[in-house]
């Protein structure tokens, strides 16, 4: 005689198994997402930070009119000497003469050092005690094409970049970058 058996066969224990499994691994995947997503913004607001205290830096060294150190050589100057307070760049049309590029289009790289800015190499970037990050003031003139201007407005341009998880094995793949104009004072 064939009994009547209550219970579970194994068939629909292993499809309850399965779909459980999938749930879980679902909601893994869902939790890792939202975790890298939450990181990825938290490194995206401290890396405008960084930038938007740079440019402070940089327009309270214009106010004061701050030493710095480049290699712009100052027009006019008997003898010859380099551009060093702020306030002389602005003298210099620097999207045509002075910078890194080979042709001498382009910005002039900087970085703070012992609270001056330091003229440096395109490549160069101001490492911060702040990890991941790393940060590079450009300065140019605003309108390279108009050279009237050069004499009043300077183009700053601070770029932070950071490496985080989804990098890989590419250093510093994410960028944050302000722009502001200062004018002579």
């Amino acid at each position: 005689m064939l009994s009547n058996q209550k219970g579970q066969s194994l068939l629909e224990l292993i499809v309850v198994i399965a779909v459980v499994g999938l749930i879980l691994g679902a909601f893994s995947f869902a939790t890792i997402s939202s975790i890298r997503n939450a990181e990825l913004a938290q490194n995206q607001s401290k890396a405008t930070k960084l930038a938007q205290e740079a440019i402070e830096k940089v327009r309270s060294m214009r106010d004061r009119d701050s030493v710095i150190t480049t290699d712009v050589p100052y027009p006019g100057s008997d003898p010859v000497r380099n551009v060093n307070i702020f306030s002389e760049l602005y003298s210099v049309f620097l999207s045509r003469n002075y910078c890194n590029n080979a042709d001498g289009d382009g910005p002039c790289y900087f970085r703070f050092e012992n609270n001056q800015l330091v003229k440096v190499t395109s490549t160069t970037f101001e490492i911060n005690n702040v990890e991941p990050f790393r940060r590079q003031i450009r300065i140019e003139d605003s309108f390279p094409d108009a050279q009237s201007l050069y004499l009043y407005e300077k183009k700053i341009t601070i770029v932070v970049q950071w490496t985080d998880f989804s990098c890989g094995s590419i250093p510093f793949c994410h960028q944050s970058q302000l722009t502001t104009i200062l004018r002579k004072l």
